[in-house]
């Protein structure tokens, strides 16, 4: 059974806008934290927090990207190894085709001669 390139190409756009979405959490949990007039220690700590969240969302987006750009390597891969598969079976059909017809000629040749040798023996 072969991969379907194609499917995997979807799955690979579908990481790449999982990825934007991300992102766009990220920067909206930014702006939300950037928004808050709250002040002190307890601020602080969330503001701090709030950072680390949205550094742990820009790496998930990255993950996701990462991933999406191995699946379209993956599918280039196939898809050349297939091209390959197809060229090969091509030149073995071919050589084939012509050994199938090197073997007929031969055949007709040697029954041939074996018929014009029986026919010198025949009274």
């Amino acid at each position: 059974m072969f991969v379907d390139t194609g499917a995997v190409r979807h799955l690979a756009a579908e990481l790449a806008e999982r990825a934007a979405e991300i992102r766009a959490t990220a920067t909206d949990l930014h702006r939300r934290v950037a928004a808050v007039p709250w002040q002190g220690a307890a601020a602080d700590a969330m503001r701090a927090h709030a950072a680390w969240r949205i550094a742990a969302l820009l790496r998930a987006a990255d993950l996701h990207d990462d991933a999406g750009e191995a699946l379209v390597e993956h599918a280039d891969a196939v898809d050349a190894a297939l091209a390959l598969l197809a060229s090969i079976v091509d030149e073995v059909v071919d050589t084939a085709a012509d050994t199938a017809g090197q073997v007929a000629d031969t055949a007709g040749a040697v029954a041939q001669a074996v018929a014009d040798h029986t026919v010198g023996l025949l009274p």
